[in-house]
């Protein structure tokens, strides 16, 4: 399909060129052009909830790694703060002055990141006919995947200053409707170990042993979906290649907030314990515990601010829950997340026009 696509549009980009430039009337001295326009770029984003979510993320390693001094967090989660931009327009210049273009674009990229935690720890206690070696391992990994996606359907009034055979500067503004999807993934795996060794005062192993191992895997998922008015303004330059072929930049901002996210979130857990005596080679007596249990539920996206009142900080946190939730001690400034677009954003491309 993209291949045809492609060949179609040579075919017609070849035969406008063939054709020649229009006459005077079409376009330079009050008639019509109609033509389409092909464009590629990148939108520089605020990304509102989005963004401020993984910067408290951050901001919540860093601080609980200074609380206690080791860094038992690592974390590789950066902002998306750039989107790819691509642009399809129907255009219609009238006159010298005037333009209008009816276009569809789509904006999509996936940011994916990684958080890990990792502590092990060892002590002795002793009693009076002997003593024990503890051992805690613990250690979990979230990797993130996360995708926003949007096609904006956009309606763009063109104002142009005729620069003769150079060209033209232009000024756009206009608005349209932005549909809007966020998908997130959260995969959590995680291993806890516990042992405890026990031995006569001389050093003498003393078996059988305590041991404590696990195994479990989370998943937190949703997809969402909102749509949300927006409007752009800015200003660009087009270069003749031919009377009927143009190329072209331009930079505009854009503003556009999604409010009203709602979709289908859900959560999968499993999880593997094995516990009991060892005897340094082979279980004495042993128990295995397996659990798991999955779920999925329609709701809406919300942001929140969570307290950690170890590190006396509050991190915001944006989940899709079937409900609002509910504020408590811990849980404050609950409100819908809200994910924008809001920022600079320049593209380059080709037009193509045909006089009427």
């Amino acid at each position: 399909m993209r291949r045809k696509m492609i060949v179609g549009l040579t075919a017609m980009a070849f035969a406008a060129a063939l054709a020649g430039p229009p006459s005077a009337a079409a376009g330079d001295s009050g008639g019509v052009k109609i033509g389409f326009s092909l464009s590629g770029g990148l939108g520089f984003i605020d990304g509102g909830d989005f963004n401020a979510y993984i910067r408290d993320r951050n901001t919540y390693v860093a601080d609980y790694n200074d609380y206690f001094g080791k860094d038992y967090y690592t974390i590789d989660w950066k902002e998306m703060k750039s989107m790819p931009d691509f642009k399809g327009e129907i255009l219609a210049r009238f006159g010298r002055r005037f333009g209008l273009g009816l276009g569809v674009e789509t904006i999509k990229k996936s940011n994916p990141g990684t958080i890990a935690f990792t502590s092990s720890e060892s002590w002795r206690r002793d009693w009076p006919a002997f003593y024990v070696d503890h051992s805690v391992y613990d250690h979990f990994e979230i990797a993130a995947d996360q995708a926003l996606s949007v096609v904006p359907l956009t309606l763009g009034l063109y104002y142009f200053l005729p620069l003769g055979s150079r060209g033209d500067v232009y000024f756009n503004a206009g608005a349209g409707i932005y549909l809007g999807t966020l998908k997130s993934n959260l995969d959590r795996s995680a291993q806890f170990g516990l042992y405890e060794e026990y031995h006569l005062l001389d050093g003498t192993l003393r078996p059988p042993h305590f041991k404590h191992d696990s195994h479990s895997a989370y998943r937190n998922y949703y997809e969402a979906t909102c749509n949300a008015v927006g409007f752009h303004f800015g200003a660009g330059a087009q270069f003749p290649l031919t009377g009927n072929i143009s190329v072209f930049g331009e930079a505009l901002y854009r503003l556009v907030n999604f409010k009203d996210w709602e979709g289908t979130a859900g959560h999968e857990y499993t999880c593997r314990g094995d516990y009991g005596w060892w005897t340094g080679n082979e279980w004495y007596t042993h128990v295995i515990i397996d659990d798991g249990y999955a779920g999925e539920w329609p709701g809406s996206l919300w942001y929140s601010e969570d307290d950690s009142p170890m590190i006396d900080a509050a991190y915001s946190d944006v989940g899709l829950y079937k409900e609002k939730p509910k504020q408590t001690s811990w849980r404050d400034n609950i409100r819908p997340a809200e994910i924008n677009l809001n920022g600079f954003f320049i593209r380059v491309g080709i037009k193509i026009f045909f006089g009427l």
